[in-house]
């Protein structure tokens, strides 16, 4: 457990060993939630590209599961005429 001062205006230290377990580096951004009265910090920035990421595998599966659909509709309906 690390304990921080908080400012007058509002700002904290993030603790190194905080910064180092979630790899917050300058310019990062951090973002607070809160879960039953407890807070949760999370790396922003880290999040964000890893959630970017799996958007947009997930939408590379779906366009890759409608092409093989419309393709496969497309052969039978070749075989039909």
């Amino acid at each position: 457990m690390s304990l921080v001062r908080v400012s007058t205006s509002g700002r904290i230290a993030v603790p190194m060993e905080i910064r180092n377990l979630l790899n917050i580096k300058e310019g990062d951004k951090i973002s607070f939630i809160d879960r039953d009265g407890e807070i949760i910090i999370n790396n922003a920035s880290a999040n964000t590209l890893l959630h970017s990421n799996a958007n947009a595998n997930s939408q590379r599966k779906d366009l890759s599961g409608k092409l093989e659909a419309s393709l496969g509709h497309q052969a039978r309906a070749g075989r039909t005429k």
